[in-house]
């Protein structure tokens, strides 16, 4: 009867401890799936420079943060950096330090 007993505690625990873990990578994927519905890319494009830069025509102030969707093919242009621009997707952060400069996403993954 005791072991019976030790076998149901142990299989709760171990029920407990898979259903935790699938609450947390579902939790973790959210936005890869929302992200997968939308056909969007969200990215991060950070002004890590003392200069104005402006992104398609419109000013960025330094050391600003600026967060974007971008479509399939959708382009950006940033023009008068003298700094350094960074931008961050899910997959990787690309640090550009060229004047002036094209974003465009093909494919959904660059």
């Amino acid at each position: 009867m005791n072991q019976y007993r030790l076998y149901i505690i142990i299989a709760i625990i171990l029920i407990l401890l898979s259903t935790l873990f699938t609450i947390k990578i579902i939790n973790e994927s959210s936005d890869l799936i929302t992200v997968a519905s939308m056909r969007k890319l969200p990215i991060e494009i950070e002004n890590d420079s003392d200069n104005v830069i402006h992104i398609n025509g419109v000013k960025m102030k330094p050391h600003e943060k600026k967060n974007m969707f971008l479509n399939e093919n959708e382009k950006i242009i940033i023009t008068d950096n003298l700094g350094t621009v960074i931008i961050k997707s899910f997959e990787k952060i690309y640090k550009v330090k060229l004047k002036n400069f094209e974003v465009v996403v093909k494919n959904g993954k660059n």
